[in-house]
């Protein structure tokens, strides 16, 4: 219920399950990732659905399963990355780079971007709205996550596609109301 009616809501959740399908053993507990899946299907259903909210479930989601980016730090020396305007953002190296440490200097990215997708993971799903990024740099973040986690996981999801044509539709429902007038068809004719 929720998810259903608007086709956004359900691409993000298919991600979802995509993800915890791949990745997870079978016949293995995991409480903890369950409570973690079911309190995102439980935001999913309530939140209006968004390229943030779907960046935010992802990354959180492969965050869980082990394949977290390394955001506000440098991925090779450590120095705290909040100091500077624009960093590297490195798959090959786990995340973000300093100048200094940057292996591909002109790919810069601003730093803050980083910061706000650190405090979307950390946060909850709900308080998204709150981290600051515009259109334009959600779609940056969403770019530079798909590069990371292609690298460290190696394969793209099946859900993907769906999830990027669901976010560029204006049309939320999957059962959508017929236009006005009479639709039925007209009985096929047999030509003999």
């Amino acid at each position: 219920e929720g998810l259903v009616d608007d086709l956004r809501r359900f691409a993000i959740a298919c991600q979802l399950i995509e993800l915890l399908d791949r990745f997870t053993p079978d016949r293995e507990a995991h409480p903890e990732l369950f409570r973690f899946a079911c309190g995102t299907l439980r935001v999913l259903r309530e939140e209006r659905p968004d390229r943030l909210l779907a960046v935010l479930v992802t990354t959180k989601t492969l965050a869980w399963l082990g394949y977290r980016p390394q955001l506000v730090r440098c991925a090779k020396c450590g120095r705290d990355l909040a100091l500077l305007e624009h960093v590297v953002f490195e798959p090959s190296e786990g995340g973000a780079a300093c100048g200094a440490c940057a292996e591909l200097p002109d790919a810069r990215v601003p730093s803050a971007l980083l910061a706000a997708i650190e405090r979307g993971i950390r946060s909850p799903l709900r308080a998204r709205l709150q981290l600051g990024p515009g259109d334009a740099q959600v779609r940056m973040a969403e770019r530079l996550l798909e590069r990371f986690f292609r690298y460290h996981v190696g394969l793209e999801l099946r859900s993907a596609e769906f999830l990027e044509g669901a976010l560029r539709s204006r049309e939320p429902a999957l059962d959508a109301a017929l236009p006005p007038g009479d639709t039925a068809r007209e009985p096929a004719q047999c030509v003999h």
